[in-house]
């Protein structure tokens, strides 16, 4: 059986002939309407259901006085509502029984959109927080981009939440960085000795790349060697002070900028 089209008549019917005439049948289908409307508010879609069930087949395409949606509308965005989380909790099940958890952060924050009165669900959460966040702070504290990359990696296949997406394309920026810094110092090192020009090209990028993943020690090691360089061979660099952008002046050895 194919379904009335009511699209010409503006998102329904609204109310006409004899069922104008009928002010409680009326009223009745606005009180129906605003309870489920309220238990949708409360995440109860079952009961919200069960609230729709009540309105007359006839009127289930009715829109009434300031309300959009129908109650057809409704019964099918909670009907969606109500599947997916149950689809949702059945995903969560499987995976804590198979102790497969690695992929279950993005499907519990779904869920807990859908139902956030879960305390239990929402301690899982907390769980998953923690167990994805403690390796990674650890390798950010060890100053390793690509660790933190590969951990990321683990929950791609999953989906990454939106924190988690984040944090993957910040990592990636900073291992852009880090191999372009590689690249420039093997690049310097060709003919075995690092020139003023050359550590005039290192020292910016040095600094690029603390600025994203402070704890990286070779890198560190690299711009205090720079730094070093710079200030045992002031009169050297003074002519090559252009050379730097003006944003890394402030790391420059003071007695440098004093000559300028």
């Amino acid at each position: 059986s194919t379904m009335p089209d009511h699209e010409d008549s503006l998102g329904g019917e609204t109310f006409s002939g004899e069922e104008r005439q009928d002010p409680a049948q009326q009223t009745r289908l606005e009180e129906l309407l605003d309870e489920a409307l309220a238990h949708e508010q409360t995440f109860d879609y079952e009961a919200g259901l069960q609230t729709l069930a009540q309105v007359a087949p006839s009127l289930k395409q009715t829109t009434v006085s300031d309300r959009n949606d129908t109650a057809e509308e409704i019964t099918t965005r909670l009907t969606t509502k109500q599947s997916r989380l149950k689809e949702l909790e059945g995903i969560v099940r499987e995976g804590i029984t198979n102790r497969k958890i690695t992929g279950l952060l993005i499907i519990v924050e779904e869920l807990l959109a859908l139902r956030p009165d879960r305390p239990e669900v929402q301690k899982l959460k907390e769980r998953l927080d923690k167990r994805w966040r403690t390796p990674i702070n650890e390798l950010f504290a060890e100053g390793n981009a690509k660790g933190v990359l590969v951990e990321l990696e683990k929950f791609k296949t999953h989906g990454l939440t939106e924190e988690q997406s984040t944090l993957y394309d910040s990592t990636k920026a900073m291992i852009a960085a880090e191999t372009e810094l590689i690249t420039l110092v093997k690049k310097a090192n060709t003919d075995g000795i690092i020139d003023r020009s050359e550590v005039a090209e290192l020292f910016p990028q040095a600094l690029q790349c603390l600025a994203l993943n402070p704890n990286n020690s070779s890198v560190l090691k690299l711009k205090n060697d720079l730094l070093d360089r710079i200030q045992n061979d002031i009169n050297g660099f003074v002519n090559l002070l252009p050379a730097f952008p003006w944003d890394v002046f402030t790391y420059l050895p003071p007695e440098l900028l004093t000559t300028f």
